[in-house]
């Protein structure tokens, strides 16, 4: 009995999931937040009707804001004794200031706590604070309503002290909310006459210590081990003065210009000439800056854009940048009423190449213009995408673009990425360049860079996606800290190149996320495939051990492998690799199959004709396995 198991097809890992739900709302054209208001809702601590409910005062209380918000800070910026708030938006205003000018006769207290550096940190991240207020409050004492909703006053259950009813307590955190940090101060409102019996500091150390002596609207800064010191209200200097203002936001316009931050390889798209000839786009720009002009012979604005670039064609070519008119009629399904869209430009005195998009081509630039824009739909006529000299996108606009625009965007690309991110906002104001934003920065542009290189790839075009992943990989510094992402880029484009059956060029990219993160299971993985699929079976061995060595539990590995050690005859090994994928998948009738060839093969005839049995269980109609299991029988007769 020489035959080898059934050689099925070899497991594949698919690539990772690039799209997550941001990416799938901004490919749909959808907003991340829309107009939804921020919510406002009020803690209404032992008020007897509210049954301890939080109180929605949205509309009432001025911060219902229509505006993108992300991250609330809360502080006592103007040190009058009540909360103000910092809102950050993702559109206009990136920041608000909300100053709290309740009129109000409630009292306050603040501490600021300073850790031994030794068994507490100096910022205290975790320190607890109990403030007992004195039994006489106890009637007038509550919730400062709109200047602390935060507090965590107890509620006096049944059976409860007044003493224990009258402690207030909060913990100093590191980090509140979402995006946010508010101040280290902690924040007592204390509402009408309140007076203090005791404050006790629980340091994160263990050791606990308390104050007496405190009065009421003070600040003051405790030092472990130390005392509590008093501060002014008023500190010295005061904070800047801020003038109110309205947001302005920018008109509607019929046109908008798109400098981009990333500059991603522009895909050497096909048209096809006036004369019936397919040529590429970056051929067409003829050494220099390249402005692909999409239009419609049903578009006015896109006839008079065209008669700009006519009129002024000689201050273009100064500025070494060429126009392709790229008629999307035919590629839209429009039907021409009058005049074809050559004879239009030809009576026109159009002097730059002219081109017809195949119906793949205008979607991809569609696609294109959605990645890099984030917004969806069907892309709008006009709209122009400027390439520079080394054949990456940099600008694009939607609706008519003027030729006075173009000249000042032609030295875009060649900005340094600060300059290029200020000329990309929406709106004014003032770039701080820190760590922080660099790396927003850097993220967003691999961000875009992968999610056109996948786009591309489902759309057809391989090899302009094996470019994005050349030119991100290319973008990442050589740092330690990039190597998982530089490993996980080669990974990527080693599947995309898998996909495309270049298993050469599959193997050296997976060669190199190897190189970069050596405890990647699925990159070993992979590259055992790819050195399978080249005839490198000791190698591809070797990958496979070392991904089941990463991950035991990697059942597309075990099954690699030993179908691999059986092709060598390797039947003692194949079993056990074989039991190890069916205890992960049960009912896997090929892996039972596989398991009783490898036992036959070790004439082992019962546990081989057991495993034909359930495989026929589990496929009645697999004839391979009852064939094998009539002759397993005959021997153990």
């Amino acid at each position: 009995m020489s035959q080898s198991p059934d050689d099925d097809q070899d497991d594949t890992s698919d690539m990772n999931a690039r799209n997550n739900e941001l990416a799938v709302m901004l490919d749909s054209g959808l907003s991340m937040s829309g107009k939804e208001r921020h919510c406002v809702f009020l803690n209404t601590g032992a008020d007897a009707e509210s049954e301890g409910r939080f109180a929605c005062i949205s509309a009432v209380s001025g911060l219902d804001f229509p505006d993108d918000g992300r991250g609330v800070s809360v502080v006592d910026w103007d040190r009058d004794g009540d909360q103000d708030l910092w809102i950050s938006n993702r559109n206009a205003p990136r920041v608000r200031y909300l100053r709290n000018d309740t009129v109000t006769d409630n009292n306050s207290l603040a501490f600021l706590l300073v850790g031994n550096g030794t068994t507490t940190s100096r910022d205290a991240i975790g320190a607890r604070i109990e403030l007992i207020l004195a039994p006489k409050a106890l009637d007038e004492s509550t919730t400062e309503a709109g200047a602390d909703e935060t507090s965590s006053n107890t509620v006096k259950p049944s059976g409860e002290t007044e003493t224990d009813s009258n402690k207030l307590i909060k913990t100093l955190h590191a980090g509140e909310g979402f995006l946010s940090q508010s101040s280290r101060w902690i924040h007592f409102g204390l509402g009408k006459g309140a007076e203090i019996a005791e404050l006790t500091v629980h340091w994160p150390g263990g050791e606990s210590e308390t104050y007496t002596g405190l009065a009421v609207n003070r600040r003051y800064q405790i030092h472990q081990g130390g005392k509590a010191v008093e501060s002014p209200m008023q500190a010295d200097p005061p904070p800047p003065p801020l003038i109110p203002s309205t947001p302005e936001l920018p008109p509607l316009a019929d046109r908008f210009r798109i400098p981009l931050v990333a500059l991603v390889p522009m895909p050497d798209l096909p048209y096809i000439d006036s004369s019936g000839i397919t040529k590429n786009l970056l051929s067409t720009a003829d050494g220099g800056m390249l402005l692909v002009n999409c239009w419609s012979t049903s578009c006015i604005p896109c006839l008079k854009e065209l008669q700009e670039f006519t009129d002024r064609a000689g201050d273009l070519r100064d500025a070494g940048i060429n126009i392709l008119a790229l008629n999307l009629d035919e590629a839209t399904g429009i039907e021409h009423q009058g005049d074809s869209p050559d004879a239009i430009l030809k009576r026109m005195g159009f002097p730059f190449a002219i081109g017809y998009a195949t119906s793949k081509v205008a979607v991809t630039l569609s696609t294109i213009h959605n990645v890099m824009t984030a917004t969806g739909g069907e892309l709008p006529v006009p709209t122009s995408f400027l390439i520079d000299g080394s054949g990456r996108l940099t600008a694009i606009y939607k609706g008519p673009v003027s030729v006075d625009t173009l000249i000042a965007d032609k030295e875009h690309s060649s900005l340094p990425p600060w300059e290029r991110f200020r000329r990309a906002a929406n709106l004014p104001g003032l770039v701080v360049e820190s760590e922080v934003l660099k790396e927003a920065i850097e993220k967003s542009d691999r961000f875009s860079r992968t999610r056109l290189a996948s786009h591309l790839e489902e759309m057809g075009w391989a090899h302009a996606a094996s470019i994005q992943y050349e030119a991100l990989a290319a973008s990442l510094p050589e740092s330690e800290e990039k190597q998982d992402e530089l490993a996980n880029v080669f990974f990527e484009r080693g599947i995309l190149l898998a996909r495309r059956n270049d298993w050469t060029r599959a193997t050296s990219a997976f060669e190199a996320s190897v190189e970069s993160n050596p405890d990647s299971p699925k990159a070993h993985y992979n590259l055992g495939l790819a050195y399978q699929r080249m005839g490198q079976t000791q190698l591809a061995h070797e990958q496979y051990e070392w991904a089941i060595e990463l991950q035991p539990k990697l059942i597309s590995a075990q099954a690699n492998l030993a179908r691999l050690l059986a092709k060598e005859k390797n039947w003692p090994q194949a079993a056990i690799h074989f039991e190890k994928v069916i205890q992960a998948r049960p009912r896997d009738e090929t892996s039972h199959y596989n398991l009783g060839v490898a036992l036959a093969m070790q004439d082992k005839w019962k546990e081989a004709a057991e495993q034909f049995q359930v495989a026929l269980k589990l496929r009645p109609d697999f004839s391979q396995a009852r064939k094998y299991l009539e002759r397993v029988k005959e021997k153990l007769q």
